[in-house]
């Protein structure tokens, strides 16, 4: 006969690597809720990448699962310093105006060490804390790494002379790159790309089709000129159909809002009570009124963004 031993913490069995990843993905998890609560703009891009990341692995057959979780997690590091990253200024002074680019360089490269730190704390799986490096491979900070190059010309006439020119080559590259290491599976690279991808679009003034899908063109064509793909098994057709996978997607974040005719009444019904000193019972926040109202105008999805080089300065 066998006898049940007593259940304790050492011999109960330990959870299975998959069910900790959909622990993971419960959006109330305590690191997920600091994301939420202390960098709101972070967490709702973080969630956008996550779901152009898992939409981009069914249509290549990769992970959708591990690669949905990986992308909640990629940007905990920002929790370190919420403000230097642009999602979270809410409109406010961008620091890096007033920072040497390589300053700014150096903490966009900070965000990176402090998420794995950050992770291991939480006690997030190693295998969900291999993609934090990976979403950045060893891309380079274009924005920044164009400043300072124009910051190195300026003494010398700028870039269209010889000497400025030179003083721009001799700017070190490496110093605008980050660690690495590149991304190692097609999961890393899926959410290496929608990252780009969901920053660069979201600063988009025009988000039509053909504006979205020459920015998504631009960003995996920057990535793969760059070798950011070099260890990893994706291939031209897994890229071809990432590539419409996130046109898809982005277009139906950012599909035309209809007008409905209610909210035409309401709008005109608020005017007349306005114009009778009646106070404003139904301003801008009435359903479908103004641009805080539900399908109300633009700025509900993304924010305002600066873009550069494929990236946002705070991406």
């Amino acid at each position: 006969m066998r006898v049940r031993k007593p259940s304790t913490e050492a011999n109960r069995p330990r959870p299975r690597p998959r069910k900790r990843r959909l622990r993971a993905r419960q959006l109330m998890q305590p690191l997920l809720r600091r994301l939420l609560v202390e960098t709101p703009g972070t967490y709702h891009h973080s969630l956008m990448v996550g779901n152009l990341a898992e939409r981009a692995a069914e249509a290549i057959g990769a992970d959708p699962l591990v690669t949905r979780v990986a992308a909640y997690y990629h940007d905990v590091g920002k929790l370190s310093n919420p403000l230097a990253f642009i999602e979270n200024q809410a409109g406010g002074e961008n620091i890096h105006d007033q920072l040497e680019p390589e300053t700014s360089a150096q903490i966009l490269k900070q965000h990176v060490a402090d998420g794995i730190d950050t992770a291991y704390a939480a006690k997030l799986p190693k295998a969900l804390i291999a993609y934090i490096p990976q979403h950045h491979g060893t891309a380079i900070m274009s924005y920044f790494y164009a400043r300072a190059k124009e910051r190195a010309a300026e003494p010398y006439g700028g870039l269209l002379t010889a000497a400025g020119e030179k003083a721009a080559a001799a700017v070190d590259e490496r110093r605008f790159r980050h660690a690495g290491p590149k991304p190692q599976t097609r999961e890393a690279a899926l959410i290496m790309l929608a990252d780009g991808v969901e920053a660069s679009v979201r600063s988009l003034a025009a988000r039509d089709e053909p504006a979205i899908r020459a920015m998504v063109g631009r960003i995996i064509d920057e990535r793969i000129s760059d070798g950011q793909f070099d260890e990893c098994d994706l291939t031209l057709r897994d890229l071809e159909r990432i590539r419409n996978a996130f046109v898809e997607q982005l277009l139906g974040m950012y599909h035309t809002r209809i007008a409905y005719p209610q909210n035409t009444v309401v709008e005109l019904e608020s005017r007349r009570v306005a114009a009778a000193g009646g106070g404003g019972s139904s301003g801008s926040g009435s359903v479908g009124g103004g641009s805080g109202g539900v399908g109300g105008g633009p700025g509900l999805v993304g924010g305002p963004s600066d873009s550069g080089g494929g990236e946002t300065p705070a991406s």
